[in-house]
């Protein structure tokens, strides 16, 4: 909620580390007619939460820039094998 009262210009962006994310977003919006936030409860978002918890331990920069993953879902039969040790010598 935080987020969305700075946005809206009803409430001040205080923390530092939050300024330049802030007047980069209102640069941003002059983009756009009309823009409408919605509020998730961090109960019902409790991956994305933690995927910020893990960006916010991680200093990035040009020189450790880290490219995307692709990850392809291939649809089709999966064949697994199982296949058990015995203590008995062969």
């Amino acid at each position: 909620m935080l987020t969305i009262f700075q946005t809206l210009g009803q409430w001040k962006t205080k923390d530092a580390k939050l300024v330049p994310y802030h007047e980069y977003l209102e640069k941003l919006t002059e983009n756009f007619e009309d823009i409408s936030f919605t509020y998730t409860p961090r109960m019902t978002n409790q991956f994305a939460d933690a995927l910020a918890s893990l960006a916010s331990m991680v200093s990035i920069t040009k020189e450790n820039l880290i490219e995307p993953v692709e990850i392809e879902i291939a649809e089709g039969p999966a064949h697994c094998n199982s296949i058990e040790t015995s203590e008995a010598k062969p």
